[in-house]
């Protein structure tokens, strides 16, 4: 989105079966090198996911071995950006990316076009 709230880009790939942590790292990953490729140099990340906005900021331990090697992949490709913030919002304040989320884990989303 940009600072009025229109959405700017959308992308979608299948991904691979995962667990929901490893999913959430995947799709913030995903839309950072989407944004790399666009140019685009200052991002904020909202997520609902509390658990990757504090190890992110040093402020969790990533105890599992495969998380923590996903998790220093996303700080690497952070480094490629001017500016990332990560902001954590509560599910219900993140409807679309929620009921997008179902929709494309029920098979039945394509991104529009802009």
């Amino acid at each position: 989105r940009d600072a009025n709230g229109r959405v700017q880009y959308c992308w979608q790939r299948q991904a691979p079966a995962m667990t929901n942590n490893a999913a959430e790292y995947a799709a913030v990953i995903f839309a950072l090198q989407q944004l790399q490729k666009q140019g685009v140099k200052h991002i904020h990340v909202f997520t609902d996911s509390r658990l990757i906005v504090e190890q992110v900021q040093g402020q969790a331990a990533t105890k599992s071995a495969h998380l923590r090697e996903i998790s220093q992949q996303l700080r690497l490709l952070v480094t490629a950006f001017s500016q990332v913030q990560f902001h954590h919002i509560p599910r219900e304040q993140n409807r679309l990316a929620d009921a997008l989320a179902n929709e494309a884990a029920d098979g039945g989303f394509t991104c529009p076009t802009f």
